[in-house]
This record gives C-alpha cells, structure tokens and sequence, in this order.
C-alpha cells in the first residue's frame, strides 16, 4: 500500500542520478518539465516539487523569492542544485547560460526588420519619433534597438 505521509510520498517520488547528481522528479511534471507534488499539509492544490525539497532540506522560501537550478535541470528536486532569488535574477542566470529560448532576429518569424535596419537604426542621429512612422515600428521599439535591449545579437558596426 502507498505511504500518505506527505514525506514518505515526496521522497518516493524522485530519482538519484549519480553522473550528475541530479534528483529527478518521477512524480507528476507540467507542461514545462516542473514536478509536480499534491500534499493538504501544504495547501490546496499542486506545489512545485522543487520548491517543496527547498523547503524540506534547506529553510523556509522567503516571499517574493523563487526557487532556481544550478543545474537547469527543471525537475531536478537536489536540494544543492536548488538556490533561492529573484526573477530577475533567473532571467540573468538563463542569459549568462544561454537558455534564452527562440529564435534571435531574422531568425525568428515574426520580425518586421533585419540586422542591416538595426545598423540603421543605431547609426541614425533622427530621433525615435522621426524614424518610427518611416520604418513602420513604434518609437518604443527603436529606443530599445539603440539601448540594445534588443536585437543584442547585432554588433552594430
């Protein structure tokens, strides 16, 4: 018969790998690859299982804070692969590890410019408000191109 414990239930629920010492979550995963766990001791519905063994093996998850990999392995639940911060600071993790997911300018479908307007766009002394209605993009948009908030990848020469 299956343990009801909550803990018993969590720690059956994961896989030691040894080669990398990722514990990978056998349980329920989301669409994102996240485990999944269901305990009434945690509250209502489902709880990111990562975030459950953060708090089971480290300390209690401040608010506003989350639970990351080291490892990026997203249903990873090792305790030492895990460290706490903020969205921000998963969004700069992911950048500096090159997670970003889709495609980069021209690559990507939906761009209404190329690299070679980029360049444009950077070199132009016109303001944004001048340049937007002539390259059909809003003034936003050119701002962040010149700010390199976008289109990074475009060295600009």
């Amino acid at each position: 018969m299956a343990s009801t414990k909550p803990i018993e239930r969590f720690e059956g629920n994961y896989e030691p790998v040894p080669w990398s010492g990722c514990w990978l979550w056998t349980g329920t995963l989301n669409d994102k690859g996240y485990g999944r766990f269901r305990s009434k001791l945690l509250g209502p519905g489902k709880h990111y299982a990562h975030r459950v063994s953060y708090e089971r093996f480290v300390a209690p998850i401040p608010r506003g804070l989350d639970v990351l990999h080291r490892c990026d392995v997203t249903c990873c639940v090792n305790p030492e692969h895990l460290f706490l911060g903020t969205q921000a600071d998963n969004n700069r993790d992911r950048d500096v590890k090159g997670r970003q997911v889709g495609p980069h300018g021209t690559d990507n479908g939906m761009s209404k410019i190329d690299e070679e307007t980029v360049r444009f766009i950077r070199s132009s002394k016109e303001s944004a408000l001048k340049l937007a209605p002539l390259l059909g993009l809003n003034h936003t948009t050119i701002s962040r191109i010149r700010r390199r908030e976008t289109w990074k990848h475009v060295d600009g020469e």
